[in-house]
């Protein structure tokens, strides 16, 4: 259980109030609906001779949508294991779903009428013509309410099935960055013993013993080999002295780097420079020489 669930337990319903919003305010507003549409003909055809009140149509309205309301759960079982899918689509399993929903009709009309006989102080005998009366009363209304139960059902599952989906999803991105960030992390550990370099359709690889120095040159860089050969490789001085400075590697100036191990000397007079066993010299930077020069003393 993650934290959001422990300190708001009904956060994992969440998703689920717009369709149980729907559902209640469904059956508030054809509660509310069939009270005023009946008031309506009593008043309009003097159908009632005692008083009639809005709020004991009402009350006897929630009666029977109650009714219905309790026998549609069997019904809203058998729809969540009787999903509508392309595949099922089937004229057998549609006419199984119209014999669930007639069969769920019939029989809360029937309880609907042993209500209202027992209310008015009727006679069993009465059972038809109650009935008849509430088929051409409730059929429609209650018809058209189980296909919308079949619909919320439906989008629930669905519902459901699209935040699996999401989890798998979001397991599978979880699975990728570990495992991205193990590789990366391994390809770190791994010893860097030379540098690979596009040549064409070719890829060089030049040892870092190889090399003597290196210079910045506009957006790349410039290797120079013992071979007095020189490559470039699209690729920053500041990357390239992250990843050399614990080989044997120096930067001695923002525009070079050089080999430790091709040092011949340093030379502070007139001018801070290395000079290597090549013969190059090259400059050193007056913030860097202090660094350079005990850099160098401890690598000799």
């Amino acid at each position: 259980m993650n934290l959001i669930t422990q300190k708001y337990p009904f956060y994992q319903f969440r998703p689920y109030f717009p369709l149980a919003l729907i559902a209640c305010s469904y059956f508030i507003a054809m509660n509310l609906f069939e009270a005023g549409q009946q008031l309506y003909y009593i008043n309009r055809f003097s159908l009632a001779q005692d008083t009639v009140t809005y709020f004991g149509l009402l009350k006897n309205h929630f009666l029977r949508w109650m009714i219905w309301l309790l026998i549609s759960l069997p019904f809203i079982h058998f729809s969540l294991k009787n999903r509508v899918t392309p595949s099922t689509f089937t004229l057998p399993f549609l006419a199984k779903y119209l014999l669930a929903i007639i069969a769920s009709l019939l029989l809360t009309l029937s309880s609907i009428t042993m209500l209202q006989i027992v209310q008015d102080g009727a006679v069993l005998a009465e059972f038809g013509e109650y009935f008849q009366f509430f088929i051409a009363q409730k059929f429609p209304l209650f018809f058209s309410s189980y296909l919308g139960v079949v619909i919320l059902v439906h989008l629930y599952m669905k519902q459901r099935e699209l935040e699996g989906q999401t989890y798998e999803f979001i397991a599978l991105k979880e699975k990728y960055e570990a495992v991205t960030t193990a590789l990366i992390e391994q390809k770190e550990a791994l010893p860097i013993t030379s540098i690979s370099i596009k040549i064409g359709n070719k890829i060089k690889r030049i040892p870092l013993t190889e090399i003597n120095y290196i210079q910045s040159a506009d957006y790349c860089v410039q290797i120079h080999t013992k071979n007095d050969r020189a490559y470039f490789l699209r690729q920053s001085m500041k990357a390239m002295e992250k990843q050399l400075t614990t080989k044997g590697f120096i930067r001695i100036h923002r525009h070079t780097i050089i080999n430790l191990s091709e040092v011949a000397s340093l030379r502070f007079n007139p001018k801070a420079e290395v000079i290597l066993n090549s013969g190059k010299r090259l400059a050193i930077s007056n913030s860097r020489v202090g660094e350079v020069r005990e850099v160098i003393r401890s690598f000799k």
